[in-house]
Parts: C-alpha cells; structure tokens; sequence
C-alpha cells in the first residue's frame, strides 16, 4: 500500500506529573491515504486522547511521555509555531466532539470561513466567497444561511458548517471526534450519509472516534478497538464484523443490535470496570484480565503484545495467539 500517510509509533500520553493516569498507553497505529480507520471503545478509554494526540492538541495536565507521530513523513511531534500550524489546517484537519460549539457566536458563518482562508492562502475576496458557497452546498446548506450567525441555525446544520470549515484547504486528514453525538439519530444518519458522498467526490482520509461500534463497521474500512488506553485489535470492518478477535471486541459486538436480524437476540453487560490507569496501579498482565471470561493463567501476569494474526488483522490477547496466523 506505499508509505503510510500517518504513523504513530509507542505513543504513550500521561495526565499528571507525579502518580499520571496514562491515558494512552504505547500505541501504534498506522493510516494509509484515503483510508477510513474507526476508532472504538468504552467512555475512558483513551481514543479522544489519542485523536487529540495526534493532532497536537494535548493540553496540560496531559503531555506525551514518549513516542512519535509521523504525518506525510514529518515529525508532527518536532513541529512547533507556524510550521505546526500550517500541517493543521493544510494538511490535517479536526472536527471536534460537538464541533457545532465551537462556531463564534459573535461572527456569521461566512466570516469564520473568511477568517482561515485570509490566514493560509492569498486568495481574493471573490474566490474566497466561491469556495464559502461551494463548500456549504457540498454539506448540504443553502448559501442563503452564509449570511447567518450560528445561532440561527439548528444543531444539524452547525455540524455540517464544522465539517464544511474543515475541508477549506483540502487537507489529507480529518479527524473527527464523535462528530454527531449530540444529534438526533436523523440528523445523525444525514450527516454520515452526506460524509460518506463527499469521500466519494474527493478522496481523504479519515480517524473517526466513536463509542459506537455499530456505527463505526457501517462506515469505516478499518476498525481499532482500544481498552485501558491501549489498541487490542485492529481489523478490517466486515472482517472483524463476522469474527472478533479479542474477547473485549466480542462483548462489544454482543451490545450491537442488527436490525436486519428477525430472531429475538439477548443482550449481555460487561461486568466489572476499566482498571485503574495510575502507574502505581497498573498490573503486569492482561489489562483485560479482571473482566475476561476466557482467561488462563498467564494472562494475570504476562502481558500480551499486539501481534498479526493475518495479513490485515492484529490482536492482543495470549487465547489468539494458539491460532494460526494466515499467510
């Protein structure tokens, strides 16, 4: 597949100086051009961390221990200043949880395209004002509501001028933090579906953070699911879909229901909870373990690596590892 438009190598990011909770824990992960990678989990695990990691958006208390973030063969993690912020906006872009939010309030929606096109290109007024039209018809607003400021506009169009502010400069990358969860199912569906069009017209690549699984194998080429900060199986959509490698992925699946399915189908919890992600607490095997119902003895004290189990799959898990890995 060529060199990997993004990178990520032993990413480890803590919140705290002293006893830090180590939200993301020695993370690789790898995204090719024009891929679309979910990213799943339960609430803490570490996946927004992550997104925001690799974008550079890591505030204090957090900071990233060790690790590095290579994007279209650039240390993302050595840039600063205008360098830094020209890879953001040219290069890579973020759509953030409840982006709709972060419009200014005080400015109409084609001024805040205004305000990032005058800061990265040189184009005149009248171009400028072109690509305000062209990108809000692309997510589905009439150009009349250009004019408007966010507050009126309902929750669904907001997101969309979000998604639309992204795209300004064409950027190889969008990373988008649960970008509909606070949106009725609707809009939600109109979103994705307007989403998954504008791939097809113009080809990028895409991080989608979700806790929703269900969501992330309807749209997503690629699926990595994380726990305790950590990725314990990437595979592609449909392949994890028919056969989950990790039990933490198997009791997820359990919690997704299919409404193509007409047999009545029981829904199982995950008992217990997350493990503790202060250093001191942190045991030396299988951060799973106190909530597996497959474990064996090993896994209390040997902690698994992710590891190939095919040529596009990876798991962390010691019960995988008895089965053979296709050539």
């Amino acid at each position: 597949m060529g060199t990997p438009l993004l990178d990520v190598h032993n990413l480890t990011v803590v919140y705290g100086r002293t006893d830090g909770v180590y939200a993301v824990r020695d993370v690789n992960l790898t995204l090719h051009h024009g891929e679309f990678l979910g990213l799943v989990g339960e609430s803490g695990c570490g996946k927004s961390t992550l997104a925001y990691a690799i974008a550079r958006l890591i505030k204090p208390p957090a900071h990233i221990a060790q690790g590095t973030v290579t994007f279209r063969e650039h240390n993302l993690l050595g840039l600063h200043g205008e360098a830094l912020r020209h890879e953001r906006w040219e290069h890579l872009a973020v759509v953030l949880q409840s982006g709709m939010n972060a419009l200014n309030p005080l400015m109409t929606i084609e001024r805040q395209f205004f305000d990032v096109m005058s800061q990265h290109t040189r184009w005149p007024m009248s171009k400028q004002r072109e690509r305000v039209y062209e990108l809000l018809e692309m997510v589905h607003v009439e150009r009349r509501f250009a004019s408007c400021y966010p507050h009126q506009l309902s929750g669904g169009m907001k997101q969309r001028v979000a998604i639309a502010l992204s795209m300004i400069l064409e950027p190889e990358l969008i990373i988008m933090d649960e970008p509909t969860t606070a949106l009725d199912v609707v809009v939600q569906r109109t979103i994705l579906d307007n989403l998954m069009e504008i791939r097809k017209a113009r080809e990028f690549a895409v991080i989608f953070v979700s806790h929703d699984l269900g969501l992330v194998l309807e749209i997503a080429d690629r699926v990595a699911v994380m726990y305790a900060g950590e990725i314990v199986e990437a595979q592609p959509a449909e392949q994890l879909y028919a056969q989950p490698l990790h039990p933490y992925t198997r009791a997820l699946l359990k919690s997704v229901a299919d409404p193509d399915d007409i047999r009545e189908r029981r829904f199982s919890g995950l008992p217990g909870h997350p493990p503790d992600l202060h250093l001191d607490s942190i045991g030396p095997g299988c951060p799973f373990y106190p909530r597996c119902t497959e474990h064996e003895d090993r896994c209390r004290n040997e902690k698994p690596t992710l590891s190939p189990m095919g040529p596009e799959s990876v798991v962390s898990c010691w019960i995988r590892r008895k089965e053979p890995v296709d050539a």
